[in-house]
């Protein structure tokens, strides 16, 4: 099979980036909140390639229901686009009309 139309098995594994064959996680380590470090090992024995690759958070889809406030997680350009316009028709509901007094 060629790299590309290999699946890799179960939830933490990926491709060795040399021989294509499956690499194993070996550690995980949690930098930070939205960042994750892991050590792979490649299955291939004739390869033996152990690397580390890096998992980091990119943006939200859902908004947690229960937010850290010391995290940061851009929403996603459709969630983001549906909240700003939700946002927008609120702020519409409690602002008074023009040349209200």
């Amino acid at each position: 099979m060629t790299p590309a139309t290999t699946k890799p098995f179960g939830n933490n594994v990926t491709q060795c980036p040399h021989c294509g064959c499956h690499a194993r996680t070996l550690k995980s380590d949690q930098i930070t909140p939205t960042y994750r470090e892991i050590r792979y090992a490649c299955t291939n024995k004739a390869c033996a390639h152990i690397f580390v690759a890096d998992l980091s958070v990119v943006r939200t889809l859902v908004p947690s229901a229960l937010p850290n406030p010391q995290v940061n997680i851009p929403l996603s350009n459709a969630a983001g686009a549906a909240s700003t316009a939700d946002n927008q028709n609120q702020h519409e509901l409690f602002e008074a009309p023009v040349g209200a007094a």
